[in-house]
């Protein structure tokens, strides 16, 4: 094998996709780092088979080459190349230098020989350029810059330059075509490359396109002049593409043009026209823990508003340790993209969209990390482990480019500062290029602001300094305690605030106490009082205080803590606006006393107070608003960066209605015009389904998720108690739990975007079907007919003999995209597993009542989509403690006897949920006629329901742990008909994840359980347990393996074992016709029954 790389330092050109060959003429071979010497080269086949890394570039040793150059050359123009025979092998190139045939021919005998000689001896290097064939995906990316992100490619004909935009970068890549057919076409090509989910492919009338504001990193289009007169506008697509985002095309489009929809730099290369969007001067970033080194902690940003949309969801990124809260967590953001920071791992998030642009495992970094963490446009700046030294990474690949060994490593509570190429820390500074120490004071922390630079130093002795030789302007000494907390002192138009409390006791009252940045003397104090969590801020160019007050009647502002804003001059601290709470809102006091002042950072907009219930209080008007869909995480805080509002990972067990995880919230001024034009598409099987007949139920089959509408997991019909695996088939990634009708399986492939029917008997695909988008649960049989909702707003319609379409409901207002978990979805989705009873289809679109406008139930008639019944519910009113039935109308996912029952707010629930310390805020609720059972997990059948649950004293750990239980009730009719347990709580051998009732029988399945040692399980405390789990080998922490097993449903006895491939999906079995059929994480159906 030989390895080409670049050599001469005077070729490389980063304006050019490849090298010329033809100007190069010696080149050095190197084998395992050591040189073999120089040599021509000519004439000599190749063809790439991979990449070099940075890695094997630093071990190349050659003067002729300089790193920074390496890092220049773009992916195509290096590599590893094997050598051919002939040009007649697939993919094989010549390379020519144009000499004389005679020097050719030496030359070539040459190389073959080194080249043959080293492959013998385990592989070479040689140093040359490597011109690739030419690419229009590596066009794109090469002249836009941006390798990762969301690609938008317009006007696709047969879906190949969308695949390859895929291939060639890290992208998610959406493609638009007006045609029917050529979306058809597309998605067909994109699904035998195994790409289709990742690259979708979308029918657009370009007049709107279908995505928010700043959302989408490149827009590609060949002929874009032929797109425009479709009826695209360019100001349509500035609007989309995100800040640094760029749209590339062919076509001739007046640069005139461009600019003045607010394109800024528009360049050409090659055959491509790339025009780029500039950094709005409104928009602001958040570098710091603080934001900036003055350390006031408040966003320039003015695009920010009440937040009403979500723009984009990811599931917590929980790294290795399983850490079940956000406690230790960093989070900063610059130049487009969000650095969130675990004791564990770094993930770069692009702050668009919330694709992950790359992860790096790093090794613990526990106390103070947030201060010495900063970043830049291109650099984070951070440790990589505890007392490590200070290093920086690139901030698009995280590359370690640069280790500042002598700054040392930071202390605790170290703040770094970064201003004009240098970096202040433990009170030195240094060069930011070449790492050089310039100056040292001694211990002390910085701050700056205005070109002035500030360090506090030991037992209150605070300085300025001069910045070009570190010696002090003037000095000073703190008297009293400062507060300790978020906002403690900061640099505010010229002059230190600084908030005193009267007593060592942090609950004591408080001061401000201004001093001058020019000379350190107090300007102004003010009395001690009660400020709210210590919370000071400079914002509207006054310092703002939210503190108790003494009631005030004629404001109306009494009540158990009566509160005010009260904003001050910072020159002279004379009170310029003030404004009482009950005054601004008649309930807003009682909410105060139950604690807007959440256990997490404020972090303000020089626009909008911002608390941590995503309460936004206007500064100039006093007024508040609200957002109920989601919190801030514990000891975190929200973030309000890049024109959006960031929850970087909640897991919020104190409101069950909320959105967990990581998310992304932007302000929408205007209401959503819904688009009530052609919501139906009627397709080739329409016409002829109008005599099915659909089913009142069905009990011999598992028709729908969980079986029936009730979503009882259980069924009558028996299975055998010795149980063997019948067949198993590769069915897709990210399947669903299985449903069963007619003798036919059904599964839905969240990552394909696919429903695929199987032969129950034997497992063969009898059909499947590349839905609009994706499908998180299985579809719903009956009448002959398959029922499902799409991610993308839709309900559809199959005939179930063949899959051909029947009709396609669009329930969304609009055609908007947001981004969920990497994948494009609607900002109203439909959940999979749509209820189907008495002939009506039943869903909801929408994922909460206070986003995106609210949440739309519809009921349709099943043979013909048209619309029945029609239901829309937006914000509820805001009440003082906003109980659940005042936030949230609970979405029906499930029928029982005419009523509504409901498992979760957001839809079904699944693996990302957390068990907390308060697991009944987590627990689902089923009622039958006789009594009622709550648990974390249960089947319910006609006249036992079998839950599952765990010892209490081990809560609030990540579920699928150790020591699953599981129990039989029945009602008691001794005791109000509530539940008599008649067998159990029983362990069973595996981390629970699917459990259903066939007939006599439980049926569980899960990975095999951990065997703790006798020290942890004896451990007490959650997070404690946590700690010691993450220490185990991996082997102990995730046995292989998985277990299906058996239980009588009359006494808890297990009557059969049988060893599984792979763990189970969660809540992926079913059961019909005497057999089981269990949906896997390796992407497996697999069938069990007897032989």
């Amino acid at each position: 094998m030989a390895r080409f790389v670049v050599s001469e330092k005077s070729k490389i050109s980063p304006e050019r996709e490849s090298l010329n060959m033809n100007n190069i003429q010696k080149v050095k071979l190197y084998s395992k780092g050591k040189n073999m010497g120089n040599f021509n080269l000519s004439n000599v086949f190749y063809r790439k088979i991979g990449m070099i890394s940075n890695n094997e570039h630093n071990k190349i040793k050659d003067t002729t080459i300089a790193k920074a150059d390496l890092g220049k050359i773009n992916i195509a123009d290096g590599g590893i190349f094997e050598k051919c025979n002939s040009h007649r092998q697939v993919g094989c190139r010549q390379l020519t230098c144009g000499r004389s045939k005679s020097a050719v021919m030496k030359t070539k005998t040459l190389v073959h020989m080194l080249v043959v000689a080293l492959m013998v001896i385990g592989g070479c290097c040689c140093t040359i350029s490597a011109q690739e064939n030419k690419s229009k995906a590596n066009e794109i990316i090469k002249a836009s810059g941006i390798k990762a992100g969301l690609c938008v490619n317009l006007g696709v004909t047969d879906g190949k330059l969308t695949a390859e935009l895929s291939q060639k970068g890290k992208f998610v890549v959406q493609g638009l075509t007006s045609d029917a057919k050529k979306v058809e076409k597309a998605r067909k090509y994109i699904e035998t490359k195994g790409l289709y989910g990742r690259v979708s492919v979308e029918r657009c009338d370009f007049k709107r396109m279908p995505y928010a504001k700043n959302f989408v990193n490149i827009v590609a289009a060949e002929a874009l002049p032929e797109i425009i007169e479709k009826g695209l506008s360019l100001s349509e697509v500035y609007r989309i593409i995100a800040p640094y985002g760029a749209l590339c095309f062919t076509g001739k489009v007046d640069a005139a043009k461009l600019k003045a929809v607010g394109f800024g730099t528009v360049k050409t290369s090659g055959d491509w026209t790339v025009a780029t969007k500039a950094w709005p001067k409104e928009m602001d970033g958040w570098p710091t823990w603080h934001h900036g080194a003055d350390r006031n902690p408040v966003s320039q940003d003015t695009m920010i508003g009440p937040a009403t949309d979500l723009r984009w969801r990811a599931t917590s990124t929980w790294d290795s340790k399983g850490w079940y809260s956000a406690y230790g967590m960093v989070w900063v953001s610059a130049g487009g993209r969000n650095f969130q920071i675990t004791p564990k791992l770094i993930v770069a998030r692009d702050s668009f969209n919330g694709i992950i642009l790359w992860t790096r495992p790093i090794t613990s970094i526990f106390k103070s990390t947030e201060h010495h963490v900063v970043a830049t446009i291109n650099r984070l700046f951070i440790t990589l482990k505890y007392r490590g030294p200070l290093v920086a990474l690139d901030a698009a690949t995280g590359d370690v480019l640069k280790t500042y060994k002598k700054a040392g490593a930071p202390e605790r509570g170290q703040k770094l500062v970064l201003d004009k190429g240098r970096l202040y820390l433990n009170g030195g500074a240094y060069d930011v290029k070449t790492g050089e120490q310039l100056w040292k004071v001694g211990k002390g922390n910085f701050m700056l602001s205005d070109g002035m630079l500030f360090t506090t130093a030991v037992k209150g002795k605070f300085n300025r300094i001069d910045p070009a030789d570190g010696k002090i302007i003037w000095s000073t000494m703190f008297t009293g305690h400062t507060t300790h907390g978020y906002t403690t002192l900061f640099l505010y138009r010229g002059m230190l605030v600084r908030i005193k409390q009267k007593t060592r006791d942090r609950r004591s009252a408080k001061c401000i106490e201004v001093r001058t940045t020019e000379t350190g003397k107090v300007v102004w104090t003010t009395p001690f009082e009660r400020i709210l969590d210590g919370r000071v801020y400079g914002a509207q160019s006054l310092i703002w205080a939210h503190v108790v007050v003494k009631p005030n009647p004629i404001a109306k502002n009494t009540g158990e803590m009566p509160s005010a804003w009260i904003a001050r001059d910072p020159a002279t601290g004379k009170i310029v606006r003030r404004f009482d709470d009950a005054t601004s809102d008649p309930e807003i006091v009682k909410l105060l006393a139950s604690g807007t002042h959440r256990c997490g950072p404020e972090r303000p907009t020089e626009k909008y107070g911002l608390f941590g219930t995503y309460e936004f209080f206007d500064w100039k008007t006093g007024k508040y608003h609200v957002l109920d869909a989601t919190r801030t995480a514990c000891k975190i805080g929200l973030y309000p960066a890049n024109s959006l509002v960031y929850t970087p990972m909640s897991a919020c067990s104190c409101r069950s209605n909320m959105q967990r995880g990581s998310s992304a919230m932007a302000h929408r001024p205007e209401r959503i015009k819904a688009d009530e034009g052609s919501r139906l598409e009627k397709g080739p099987a329409y016409s002829q389904i109008s005599n099915f007949k659909p089913e009142v139920s069905n009990t011999t089959g598992w028709p729908i998720y969980r079986h029936d509408v009730g979503r009882t997991g259980a069924s009558e019909v028996e299975v055998p108690t010795d149980l063997k695996q019948l067949w198993e088939v590769n069915a897709a990634s990210g399947l669903s739990a299985p449903t069963v009708s007619g003798g036919t399986v059904y599964v839905a492939s969240l990552d394909e975007r696919k429903i695929i029917a199987f032969v129950a008997k034997t497992g063969k695909v009898r059909w499947s079907y590349v839905t609009s988008g994706s499908v998180d649960t299985p579809p719903t049989i009956n009448g002959g007919l398959v029922v499902f909702g799409t991610r993308d707003g839709r309900v559809t319609c199959l005939r179930a003999t063949d899959g051909q379409l029947a009709w396609r409901f669009r329930a969304a207002p609009i055609e908007q995209r947001i981004m969920v978990d990497g994948r494009l979805e609607s900002a109203w989705p439909v959940y999979g597993s749509v209820l189907v009873q008495k002939g009506v289809v039943s869903f909801s679109a929408g994922w909460h009542t206070g986003l995106d406008g609210g949440v739309t139930s519809y009921e349709l008639e099943l043979l013909t989509g048209k619309v029945l019944k029609k239901k829309h519910v937006e914000k509820l009113p805001f009440g003082p403690l906003r109980s659940d039935k005042n936030q949230v109308v609970k979405l029906p996912v499930a029928l029982y006897q005419g009523r509504g029952m409901y498992l979760g707010r957001f839809g079904f629930r699944d693996s990302n949920w957390r068990i907390d310390k308060k697991p009944s805020k987590w627990k689902w609720s089923y009622k039958m006629a006789q009594f009622s059972v709550s648990a974390h997990y249960l089947v319910s059948g006609k006249d036992i329901t079998v839950d599952m649950g765990w010892p209490n004293n081990y809560r609030g750990v990540k579920v699928g742990h150790e020591d699953f239980q599981i129990k039989g009730s029945v009602p008691d009719p001794t005791n109000r008909g509530r539940a008599k347990t008649i067998w159990g709580p029983l362990p069973v051998p595996v981390q629970l994840r699917a459990m259903i009732l066939a007939g006599s029988s439980v049926i569980v399945a899960g990975r095999r359980d951990p065997a703790y040692p006798e020290k942890i399980r004896k451990s007490r405390g959650s997070r404690s347990k946590t700690m010691l789990i993450a220490q185990l080998p991996e082997e102990l922490k995730n046995p292989k393996g998985a277990l299906l097993l058996t239980y009588s449903a009359v006494n808890g006895k297990k009557t059969s074992e049988v060893k599984l491939g792979s763990p189970p999906v969660f809540d992926g079995l079913a059961a019909s016709g005497g057999r089981v059929f269990v949906s896997c994480q390796d992407g497996k159906l697999r069938c069990f029954g007897k032989e």
